[in-house]
């Protein structure tokens, strides 16, 4: 896409239905950046929880936020509500949902965009595809526009001709797309059925790579804590095969502690299955705002993740020098050398038990892996650009 620079106001759309979520840190860090340049700001979500301390930040430095309840009013309005929080079953089916979001969201895009007539658009997806119809607008607009994809799940993908024929045409057309990590990048040239040499891998940002007064681990045998932080979504997140592991035998005799933190649609059926297994050695934690102190007294991170880019949670575990436990999903296979600097396993009960196995059974060099872990991450971010310069280089 041949496009004209300099540019002055930039749109970042953000796809997450959530108040807030791990996708959402790479474009806010690069909204302040350029806030910081004197950038003009906007930012699109359906709906923005103007509580949240992170949109708070943004409005202090005059960043103006639109959303569908900002920008449309009568019948779509209420519409949109009765939808989007009495979640009738109807519009829980794939295609109605889909529907849903052609009617209700683009009519809160369309609107920004006339209000904003933005020069550059970031679109920041959640999942690979969530924020294509986002995108698709923006291309017929003919506004210049990069993707940001945070997230790519194998099974789930365009298989009709008509919408993989869309959704190619905007990925090409895009002037940058940035991945997190290898694996997803490949995935999504498969699934949609074409390269994109345009496209760049970002290591996604990570809040303690520049901690300086790092707090000791301390590795007590006698006294294991692992915290699994992540949404409580099991389709993603994996939490099932965790809790299935756990109530094996030898893993009840074993002195060791989960910790859950995090929220989510399933967190119900998740203190479902631990009542079901009667269990002891996981137990639900509060989200502290300074995640430090959920880290102080625990000496791993475990998640058995099915679905992902590159956990945030992952990089922070092992800049703090934690054991790390991992799915084998997104890049977390690109980061983590089994044995060496932390364990993956894939996300099924007999293969991640196994990662669980081997790293109970190296207990006595754990030291050595976290300082493994630690190497790493400083390694990673030192020989990469960081992703909020690669990011900014697309309109500067």
């Amino acid at each position: 896409m041949s496009i004209k620079k300099p540019f002055k106001k930039i749109l970042f759309i953000t796809s997450c239905t959530e108040t807030w979520g791990g996708s959402e840190e790479l474009w806010f860090n690069v909204s302040e950046k350029l806030i910081s340049k004197d950038f003009e700001i906007h930012i699109y979500k359906d709906i923005i929880d103007k509580n949240h301390f992170k949109f708070k930040r943004l409005l202090k430095k005059h960043v103006e936020l639109h959303s569908f309840q900002t920008v449309t009013f009568g019948l779509y309005k209420v519409l949109y509500y009765i939808i989007a929080y009495l979640r009738f079953p109807l519009f829980n089916h794939l295609r109605w949902a889909y529907y849903a979001r052609r009617v209700f969201r683009m009519k809160g895009l369309q609107k920004t965009m006339r209000r904003v007539k933005p020069d550059y658009v970031y679109i920041s997806q959640g999942i690979n595809y969530d924020g294509m119809d986002y995108a698709y607008l923006i291309e017929k607009l003919k506004v210049p526009y990069s993707i940001i994809c945070q997230k790519v799940i194998e099974t789930d993908f365009p298989s009709d001709e008509k919408t993989n024929t869309q959704i190619r045409k905007t990925f090409l057309n895009a002037h940058k797309i940035f991945f997190v990590s290898k694996h997803n990048k490949v995935i999504t040239e498969e699934q949609i059925g074409a390269y994109l040499p345009q496209s760049v891998v970002i290591l996604n940002p990570n809040k303690f790579q520049d901690l300086k007064d790092i707090p000791s681990t301390i590795f007590n045998p006698e006294r294991v804590v692992f915290l699994c932080i992540g949404r409580f979504y099991i389709f993603d997140k994996g939490q099932d095969i965790l809790i299935r592991i756990l109530n094996k035998e030898k893993w009840r005799k074993r002195n060791i502690m989960v910790h859950l933190i995090g929220k989510g649609i399933d967190e119900h059926a998740i203190a479902n299955r631990i009542k079901h297994y009667d269990l002891h050695n996981i137990e639900f934690r509060e989200y502290n705002d300074n995640i430090l102190d959920n880290w102080r007294d625990a000496q791993g991170l475990i998640l058995p993740s099915r679905h992902e880019g590159l956990p945030l949670v992952l990089l922070e575990a092992m800049s703090l020098g934690k054991i790390c436990i991992v799915g084998n999903a997104g890049g977390s296979n690109e980061i983590v050398n089994d044995g060496h600097n932390g364990f993956i396993g894939d996300p099924t009960t007999e293969s991640f038990d196994a990662a669980m196995e081997r790293a109970w059974q190296a207990r006595n060099k754990w030291e050595v892996i976290s300082l493994n872990a630690q190497v790493t991450i400083t390694s990673q971010y030192n020989n990469n650009y960081p992703h909020d310069v690669v990011i900014q280089e697309t309109i500067e």
